[in-house]
């Protein structure tokens, strides 16, 4: 079991990998301009947006694909 600081790396470490999965779904860069780093996820109709990716990260991954498909 992980305490402290090493929970905390821990959970930086899952977040980070989950997150750049996703991006990497998505192409791994900007479609508008094709830059690859400290990217965001941007809903293409911010009408339809349910949730913000970043907040459902620990959501299971079909859940938070079939948001995915609304950037």
């Amino acid at each position: 079991m992980l305490f402290g600081e090493e929970k905390r790396e821990y959970q930086k470490n899952w977040f980070k990998a989950k997150r750049q999965k996703f991006i990497n779904l998505l192409g791994g860069k900007c479609v508008e301009c094709s830059v690859s780093d400290n990217l965001h996820f941007h809903h293409k109709n911010k009408h339809e947006k349910e949730f913000s990716i970043n907040a459902i990260l620990s959501y299971n991954d079909e859940f938070i694909l079939k948001e995915l498909q609304k950037c």
